[in-house]
């Protein structure tokens, strides 16, 4: 159902950006197979919303300044998730599954052309 109600384009980036930041944060938890689950939403979601490319670029490593992203707040409208980063797909770059690992590598495309590659199923 989260795949559905978060396809139309229509719906504002900070609401996209916070389900985003959430699955990422499932997936840090998650055993493999749900970490797989979680990031293809993550996948899926920034590709139909280019506007939430800007997760994937990171912050600085040497900026001493915490992820602004509020996990706790309940209004994605103050969670802060667009001036954050994915900062998780790093930490799941080390991931003790491999299959984890790899998966990681399929954000390193460029979302920009997004005709070149299609959505994952789930």
């Amino acid at each position: 159902l989260v795949d559905t109600f978060l396809s139309p384009p229509l719906i504002p980036a900070y609401v996209v950006a916070a389900f985003i930041k959430r699955f990422a944060r499932l997936a840090i938890q998650a055993p493999p197979h749900g970490a797989l689950l979680a990031m293809t939403f993550v996948f899926n979601l920034v590709r139909r919303h280019p506007s939430c490319v800007i997760l994937l670029e990171g912050k600085d490593a040497s900026d001493p300044h915490p992820d602004p992203y509020d996990a706790a707040e309940q209004d994605p409208a103050k969670a802060c998730a667009l001036e954050s980063s994915l900062w998780e797909l790093e930490t799941l770059k080390s991931h003790y599954h491999h299959e984890v690992q790899r998966f990681v590598l399929v954000f390193k495309r460029d979302f920009t052309k997004r005709n070149k590659f299609t959505e994952i199923d789930i």
